[in-house]
């Protein structure tokens, strides 16, 4: 059965691609609201995210573009996860600069 669900790079869409990401990031925020508050819990949400969801889209469309969009995606699930477990006063600015970048890169 092949997975249906496409990459979303949103390759001249800087706002389509903000808003995803913002998405992926609160996947996993939301994962680490509810999970125990540890690095492994972290780690976890970012495996569990990447071969489960992203695993069958590299899987079935192995392609440059698939692959890169996956690993950007789960490193904004990662991005939310590290907000709620650290509270960290960096880790916005941090999330909101990768955001820009890959939004300038869409322009």
């Amino acid at each position: 059965m092949k997975f249906r669900i496409t990459p979303s790079s949103f390759p001249s869409d800087p706002i389509g691609h903000v808003g995803n990401q913002f998405f992926h990031g609160l996947i996993g925020a939301g994962a680490m609201a509810i999970l125990p508050m540890s690095w492994w819990s972290m780690i976890g949400v970012a495996v569990v995210y990447f071969v489960g969801i992203e695993g069958p889209q590299i899987r079935d469309n192995n392609t440059r573009r698939v692959l890169a969009d996956s690993v950007e995606d789960a490193m904004h699930v990662s991005m939310g996860a590290i907000l709620v477990l650290t509270g960290a006063e960096w880790a916005i600015p941090a999330w909101l600069a990768v955001l820009g970048v890959g939004a300038w890169f869409r322009t």
